[in-house]
């Protein structure tokens, strides 16, 4: 494999040789596509560092939106298009072309995204490579990897950096290591890692220090709950993942659904499955309940993270005095978006998702009435207010506080007289000034000209004329004195106001030319007038009157001012289209943003609705039970052996750990010497809504050490109050104080309190619900 830098697409012999490089089923690496926007020739997305990040693992192409976009688009297979500012990655597996959703089209809304995108293909490009074992392949001798080993210093985005031992750094992608992992599940800050280092790319290959599948899943015993990641759901049968490379099926039976599996499981999802045998491996959903904690998954690389953990609890409600007051009509018009005119319209959206972001969004169809009343040149009027509103003072849209007060419901209310909202009539050219007429019957251009006519002002010089008349250059006598040419300064875009010298009134009507120049004495033409340099009259410099030229002036005036005006207009409405653009593309990030928070709580959801379900099995199963059978439970069968209670929670804590630590486990993790406190044996008698079983367990945890590796207890220290930075709970003999949890996610959780010594050794001190109770 060779590096291959962007290909440019310029003529129709590239996009067929594209087409054929994507069509190719031989093809074993995949292909970056990258296009530009309509009209701009180069791409927002960074197309050049693409190719800089994948090197020899892909080709990247950019090709224009243009007809050579179409030429490309009716080549490909439906839906596997790219164009008009998008990338696209299409992998070696031909899957692509009759399941587009294998190839995701990454679009660019806005600018400031395109580097999100870039990343989005630059780890789509790295994943297709590592599933089509491009990675497998013999590099150039010019390119040997050398063995390193380093620790983890730092984790940004989806990169890993590694300082290595001969202080070099080198980075991990996950896309390279395992498929569908991110980086924070592959590894974490001072991690120590060894691998081959690229010398071109500086990455560092890990792969030969993942931990096998089997190796892996040899870590749990039969009967253990374990975690795994839903792969894919289907009508009948749900595919979940023990750990990367195993996945099993489950049926509706064995994933304990009593309804449709797409209510209940969603592709990417936690869940927790029972491990029943390992050869081969089975699982099984259908006895899970909501109190069996899972044991943590195992680490992909030594000494890393667990590769899939389950999501944290979701946030308390708020307290009772922290709960918002009911929102009356005054909270309502705070809570709606501003009326704005429509000129307004999209300043007003942004300024309420800049304010207080969510609040005020109007809804996708008002945002499209927004958007259908600019572009009819009307104000937009929500359906909430009377069609009535009043119009402002100007004359401009909506009076805004008007429809506040009514909004407030202050009793202010728009006037019923008032006008309804009509649209703004467009600006046409304006009429031309009537034409003014001497009491001889000859027009006069405008009233500054008269005025100065009359006064006898000296004539101001006026634009260049165009070429004289034939006729007038014939009546001109040789030797005449020409012209003196005007200076540039006095050209202006729009015409100056002309000021015409005095000049003899025409002839009668229907003479063909002026009276030629005066005689001298001597029977040859006199000498023309002196004159200031540009001063000329109306007749030498177009041969109209000067009512004739105002009247042009006037126009061409009237004229720039309709397209000085028109361009004002354009540019209004453009920046208009461009505040409406930003805010749809804002709009659509909360919208996408709203998605996944809604993803979030459907899978919350379906965790609550699985376990529901279970608890129903459950119950239904003991209330199917003969009365006078058994009792199914160990701890109900061995209770009351010892008078002392003590004794008795003693006996009981040595069987759990017993029971519940494999025999691999028992010299790991050997059950040390441990105190009871007072009152723990009456506590844990007392205690309701927990399995007895369930608080053995936990104390098993406890004294083993194993609890700080379960997230589900949240073992932590308590403080002597309620503040952050409150110091750590002591009692006199310098014993700290620690808690567990013994359930989460639920109101009043259970918990359970303990002292640790100084020497390490445990005293178990009470369980409750309430830190005041235990404490």
């Amino acid at each position: 494999m060779e590096d291959l830098s962007v290909r440019h697409i310029a003529s129709e012999a590239d996009v067929d040789e594209l087409t054929s490089l994507l069509l190719d089923p031989r093809r074993t690496n995949p292909v970056v596509v990258v296009s530009t926007r309509q009209g701009e020739s180069e791409a927002w997305i960074d197309a050049e560092r693409i190719a800089e990040e994948v090197g020899d693992l892909a080709q990247v192409w950019v090709v224009p939106t243009s007809s050579l976009s179409w030429r490309l688009a009716g080549a490909l297979p439906a839906k596997t298009q790219v164009y008009g500012g998008a990338g696209r990655v299409y992998p070696a597996d031909p899957t692509w072309q009759s399941e587009p959703r294998v190839s995701p089209l990454r679009f660019v809304t806005r600018r400031e995204l395109a580097t999100t995108v870039t990343d989005h293909l630059i780890s789509d490009a790295m994943s297709f490579a590592l599933a089509s074992g491009v990675l497998s392949g013999a590099r150039p001798p010019s390119r040997m990897a050398t063995h390193h080993t380093g620790v983890v210093t730092g984790i940004i985005q989806q990169r890993a950096f590694v300082e290595l031992d001969n202080g070099a750094m080198a980075t991990i992608c996950p896309e390279l290591t395992v498929a569908d992992v991110q980086v924070s599940e592959l590894v974490e800050v001072g991690q120590q890692v060894s691998g081959m280092v690229d010398p071109v790319t500086k990455r560092l290959d890990v792969r030969e220090s993942l931990s096998p599948g089997a190796d892996a899943m040899a870590l749990y015993n039969p009967g253990d709950v374990i975690l795994a990641q839903v792969v894919r759901v289907g009508m009948k049968n749900v595919t979940v993942r023990s750990f990367p490379g195993i996945e099993r099926q489950l049926t509706a039976e064995q994933a304990g659904a009593s309804g449709e599996l797409t209510d209940l499981f969603s592709p990417g999802e936690v869940v927790r499955v029972r491990l029943v045998g390992h050869a081969p491996l089975e699982l099984r959903m259908d006895d899970i309940t909501p109190s069996d904690d899972a044991r943590p998954a195992p680490s992909l690389l030594p000494g890393g993270p667990p590769w899939i953990r389950l999501p944290p609890p979701p946030p308390p409600p708020p307290a009772d005095d922290a709960a918002p007051a009911a929102s009356g009509p005054a909270d309502i018009a705070e809570a709606a978006p501003a009326v704005p005119d429509d000129d307004e319209a999209v300043d007003a959206g942004r300024d309420a998702s800049a304010g207080a972001r969510g609040r005020g969004r109007p809804n996708p169809r008002e945002l499209g009435a927004r958007v259908a009343a600019r572009k009819a040149g009307v104000a937009y009027v929500p359906p909430s207010l009377p069609s009535s509103a009043p119009e402002r003072s100007d004359g401009g849209g909506i009076d805004r506080v008007a429809c506040a007060a009514h909004a407030h419901g202050d009793g202010t209310e728009p006037a019923t007289d008032a006008p309804p909202v009509r649209p703004a009539p467009k600006p046409g050219p304006r009429p031309f000034p009537p034409r003014r007429m001497l009491p001889g019957g000859e027009p006069v251009a405008s009233v500054a000209e008269s005025e100065s006519i009359a006064d006898g002002d000296a004539p101001r010089p006026v634009p260049k004329p165009g070429p004289r008349p034939a006729h007038r250059r014939a009546a001109r006598p040789a030797g005449a004195p020409t012209v003196a040419p005007v200076a540039p300064a006095v050209v202006e875009p729009a015409p100056p106001e002309l000021v015409v010298s005095p000049h003899p009134k025409p002839g009668p009507k229907g003479a063909g030319v002026r009276p030629g120049p005066a005689m001298a004495s001597d029977g040859g033409p006199a000498a023309p007038p002196p004159q200031a340099h540009g001063a000329f009259t109306v007749g030498e410099i177009t041969g109209l009157t000067s009512a004739e030229v105002d009247n042009l002036v006037g126009q061409y005036k009237n004229r720039a001012e309709v397209a000085e005006e028109r361009e004002a207009q354009a540019r209004e409405r453009a920046d208009g289209l461009r505040r409406e653009r930003d805010d749809l593309s804002e709009y659509a990030d909360q919208v996408a943003h709203e998605r996944n928070e809604l993803q979030h709580q459907g899978g919350r959801l379906r965790t609550k609705l699985r376990d529901a379900q279970s608890t129903v099995r459950h119950l239904r199963k003991a209330a199917a039970a003969p009365p006078s059978a058994a009792p199914a439970n160990i701890w109900e069968r061995v209770s009351g052996m010892f008078v002392d209670p003590d004794k008795q929670l003693r006996w009981e804590i040595s069987m759990a750990w017993t029971l519940y630590v494999s025999p691999e486990d028992k010299d790991r993790f050997p059950l040390p010497d441990y105190d009871i406190g007072p009152d723990f044996a009456t506590s844990v008698e007392r205690l309701q809504g927990v399995a007895r079983e369930k608080v053995l367990t936990v104390i098993v945890n406890v004294l083993t050490n194993r609890a700080k590796d379960s997230e589900g207890r949240n073992l932590h220290r308590l403080r002597s109050g309620s503040a952050g930075g409150a110091p750590t709970r002591k009692r006199d003999d310098g014993a700290v104080a620690m808690r567990v949890a013994l359930q989460r996610g639920t109101p009043a959780a259970r918990q359970l309190h303990f002292w640790r010594l100084s020497g390490g050794r445990i005293e178990l001190h009470r369980v409750g619900v309430h830190d005041a109770e235990l404490l």
